[in-house]
């Protein structure tokens, strides 16, 4: 057991974490994403902001402003804007 235990812990080691690959985005508070809501209205600041839930559960449970782009479609959608520095919102 010991022999598998020292094979297995490198390997873990150099797989990346979901916290390493996270580092090249931006986490938007509640607090935040209002401000962000409010600027936009205002004509202060462009954003998209993507619902990312299932269709069925999408229609009781969404932001005003947002458009659902169900996570299954993400790479197939052509909703997402061909800018790839655009500033996007998901949840």
């Amino acid at each position: 057991m010991n022999r598998h235990a020292i094979i297995y812990l490198p390997l873990l080691l150099l797989l990346p974490t979901a916290a390493l690959s996270l580092e090249r985005f931006s986490v938007v508070s509640t607090l935040e994403l209002e401000t962000l809501l409010a600027e936009r209205e205002a004509g202060q600041t462009d954003f998209l902001l993507i619902n990312t839930l299932d269709r069925i559960i999408a229609d009781d449970a969404t932001i005003p402003g947002s458009i659902n782009i169900p996570v299954h479609t993400l790479a197939t959608s052509d909703l997402l804007p061909a800018d790839r520095s655009a500033f996007i919102v998901f949840y």
